[in-house]
């Protein structure tokens, strides 16, 4: 058996001792990658990997010109992103080749990536610092272990496509390999040109690959000596890194400069073609998304939660109680504080305190460096959502974490003259140290194992899904549609489905023998939204005119069940009493039982007694089980002065309130949580009356544009936005109506997570148009005043004669219009 050494003398094998201790490391990285993430080569496709596997079956199609635009436009041609990433559609395209859509060749694609990451990062940080090999072996060894195990992976391991971050790490780590490679041996020039493609490569896989060249710069700026010593191991073998002549900042910059203005100059290239390619510098969402971003910017980068989270990475909602699992990792980070100081005091004793907090401070950079090009995104919730835009900052994040834990003199040769009476205490703290190693990468190990798990029953639910929809479609009679209400939107923080255009996908080839997509009419947002919403107006068109099937996805029994919607009109009037449960509230109405789908909305009116009072209320419903299931709930602001409050809640809009078909029971709790002397409590609901009404003009009616609406509940009108038919006499005090068409890529009830809203959402809107009828059918609005493509919604509301909005807007209607249209209406 081959015993690891840290010299070179051959083995008698052939392999030098040095080489043998690495493919044994190599070996325990693997060993420790497939541990945390060997389930998720059973996965199935989520979320946005529907979309590539349909765009690469039209490459394989006949239309490989597909593939090829992506390098010189944006990326999948995606409308509402501008991103650069051709060479991640290639390995798409690669393992399509092979597998068609089975996910098992894609998933097995991205666990190499993780693995080739680790591999790398090792390898390169055996020589990134002028230390002894022992020390660097086990600094290299240690941080590419935590790399491995880092529980903020699963994404990017679990989810196809995420390996956007994971390819652009790969390709940057091998330049940044070669680089060192090619300071030092034969074949310089190749490592040269190699490390040049490879970081080239990166750039076309994400944007993050800029950070390769500031990173190299400061490596070599704070470390021209182990530079120097890599490129003369050849001939000055016997002289150590420390004794290397010492380097002015003036021969410091040089140095820096000299070595890195290729990569340098790289770069310089990729930005200008990609601002060509894309028509700008920036790029990254636009529409609601970029807004909604750009809104939240200081939140996110200062939320203390997120910072928390990158160092106590459990997602919440997979661990339901991690208090144990702290104080592991609290002591844990406390033994590393002790291992640091212990090993500053012996750097110090031992004159190295320079080169420690040298490594360390370069560790420190990097991170910052490669955390610089996620400003736009980062986000880190509460389920490890977005945890993938910290993938390549956890590269110089686990290197740090390595360096206050593993002391870097290790290995070093008493000098002349050295007292030697501390060795005792120096194997005592090497063993603490590679304690404390082992027990971080055991825990972190086990929280990464378990994070993934969302990833595995997320994909499972959707590959359900698949499976029952084809089922269904398959043995309903001839070509009759079916109405499913919900999707699977996400599990424990792990993607399952987006939207509609993603989950069409599964309803063409590959995945179906013919295109189904007409037979399945869904209700989810357009591109990104509140996946609860739904818009009742065609939801009640399709059921009671066409007499369509209604489906709802149950996630907890990964099944298709039938909806029954009874659209008749409700009223509901009643009193609720109270029940104090512990420190809360609930006020409970007695048993009731009316159709979910007649009523529209609930008044909840209340007068509350002297003391403090509550500003929000929840409403929770048993439906036709009689339980009250968790997720069945909704918030609302209580409004109103001293002691009367009141809160309108509109349930119809709300897809898990009609999935329980009939109400039961009604419960209330209030927050913030306290008892309140309330003396009367009164809720009432019924249907609208004051709600305006807009449906897009039948395919009857139209002579030569209109507004057809397909299964996604999309229209694509062309040139002329038209014809709408609008009716807002049934409002009180209406005086005229008010058509409102958003911004593109925008949705209004983004500010306000209902289509009722009263809110006229202007930083929204696009166009405003004042229409005298109150009722009309052949209203048209010119796609060229719109000036940008994209998808945009139209609704309308009624006004008074002062100009005031009364009741509230109509469902609105959801358009696309492209640059084409636009430009043919001129």
């Amino acid at each position: 058996m081959l015993t690891p050494s840290y010299n070179n003398e051959p083995l008698a094998e052939g392999l030098d001792a040095a080489t043998v201790a690495n493919l044994y490391a190599i070996f325990l990285l693997i060993a420790l990658n497939i541990f945390c993430f060997y389930r998720s080569v059973n996965g199935f496709f989520l979320a946005d990997d529907f979309s590539h596997i349909d765009y690469l079956h039209q490459v394989f199609a006949g239309h490989p010109e597909l593939l090829l635009q992506n390098f010189y436009s944006n990326w999948l041609q995606a409308q509402g992103t501008k991103f650069f990433r051709p060479f991640i559609s290639i390995t798409m395209a690669w393992d399509y080749l092979f597998w068609r859509n089975n996910p098992l060749g894609f998933h097995l694609t991205n666990l190499c990536l993780q693995i080739a990451s680790t591999t790398l990062l090792f390898l390169i940080t055996r020589r990134l610092f002028p230390v002894s090999k022992r020390a660097s072996f086990w600094l290299a060894l240690a941080a590419a272990a935590l790399f491995a195990v880092n529980p903020l992976h699963p994404e990017v391991v679990s989810w196809i496509i995420a390996r956007v971050d994971s390819v652009a790490s790969t390709f940057l780590l091998a330049s940044f390999y070669l680089h060192q490679r090619s300071l030092t041996g034969t074949h310089k020039r190749a490592f040269s040109i190699s490390s040049f493609a490879c970081f080239a490569i990166a750039l076309m896989s994400k944007e993050t690959a800029i950070t390769l060249p500031p990173a190299l710069f400061v490596w070599h700026f704070i470390f021209p000596e182990q530079c120097a010593f890599l490129s003369r191991q050849e001939t000055e073998k016997a002289k150590a890194p420390a004794e290397l002549e010492r380097f002015t900042l003036v021969a410091r910059l040089k140095h820096a400069v000299k070595e890195t203005w290729i990569y340098w100059s790289v770069l310089v290239f990729y930005i200008v073609y990609r601002t060509i390619a894309l028509g700008t510098v920036i790029g990254g969402y636009g529409g609601a998304i970029g807004q909604g971003l750009s809104k939240s910017f200081w939140q996110r980068w200062l939320d203390p939660g997120s910072i928390e989270r990158v160092f106590y990475p459990f997602n919440d909602e997979v661990f339901h109680n991690s208090s144990r699992l702290r104080r592991f990792l609290r002591w844990t980070y406390q033994s590393m504080g002790v291992v640091f100081l212990a090993s500053s005091a012996f750097a110090l004793y031992r004159n190295r305190l320079g080169l420690y907090w040298k490594t360390i401070l370069f560790a420190a950079m990097w991170f910052v460096i490669a955390m610089l090009p996620a400003y736009q995104v980062w986000n880190l919730s509460s389920n490890l959502q977005g945890s993938r835009f910290i993938y390549m900052g956890s590269l110089p994040l686990s290197l740090l974490l390595a360096l206050l834990m593993v002391p870097i003199w290790i290995g070093s040769e008493a000098r002349e003259g050295e007292r030697t009476n501390w060795q005792p205490a120096v194997k005592a703290l090497t063993a603490l140290s590679c304690l404390v190693v082992c027990v971080y990468t055991v825990l972190l190990a086990g929280i990464a194992k378990k994070n993934d798990s969302a990833w595995y029953h997320a994909s499972r639910g959707v590959r359900a899904l698949y499976r029952e929809i084809k089922t269904e479609l398959k043995n309903l009679p001839g070509s009759k549609p079916i109405i499913l209400m919900n999707l699977p939107f996400r599990y424990q923080g792990a993607h399952m489905l987006y939207n509609g255009f993603t989950f069409g996908a599964l309803l063409r080839p590959p995945f179906m023998d013919a295109d189904e997509t007409k037979r399945v009419q869904l209700f989810e947002p357009i591109e990104f939204g509140d996946s609860d919403l739904i818009n009742t107006s065609r939801l009640r068109a399709l059921v009671t005119a066409q007499h369509l099937p209604v489906y709802r996805w149950d996630e907890h029994q990964n099944q298709l069940l039938p909806v029954l919607l009874s659209f008749d009109s409700n009223q509901v009037a009643l009193a609720a009493k109270q029940i104090n449960v512990s420190d809360k509230q609930i006020l409970l109405s007695p048993a009731v039982d009316f159709s979910a789908a007649g009523l529209d909305y609930l008044d909840i009116s209340l007068k509350v007694g002297d003391g403090p009072k509550p500003d929000s209320i929840k409403l929770s419903w048993a439906g036709s089980s009689r339980m009250f299931a968790p997720d069945n709930f909704l918030w609302s602001k209580l409004t109103g002065s001293k002691s009367e409050l009141h809160a309108r809640i509109y349930v119809s809009e709300h897809k898990k309130w009609l999935a329980s078909q009939h109400i039961s029971r009604l419960a209330l709790t209030m927050s913030p949580d306290g008892n309140y002397h309330i003396e009367t409590l009164t809720v009432s609901g019924g249907k609208l009356i004051e709600l305006p009404t807009l449906t897009a003009a039948a395919p009857a009616d139209i002579k030569s544009n209109g507004m057809v609406l397909d299964e996604l509940g999309l229209a694509h009108p062309n040139r002329s936005i038209g014809y709408l038919k609008y009716d807002a006499t049934n409002v009180p005090n209406a005086d005229h109506v008010v058509f409102q068409i958003s911004k593109a890529d925008c949705w209004f009830e983004q500010t306000s997570d209902s289509f009722r809203s009263t809110d006229r959402a202007e930083q929204q809107t696009a166009l405003n148009r004042t229409e005298k009828a109150l009722k009309g059918d052949k209203v048209v609005f010119d796609s060229s005043t719109l000036k940008v493509p994209g998808f945009y919604e139209i609704r309308v509301c009624a006004e008074d004669k002062y100009n005031k909005l009364v009741g509230s807007y109509s469902d609105p209607l959801n358009f696309y219009i492209s640059e084409a249209d636009i430009h043919a209406s001129k």
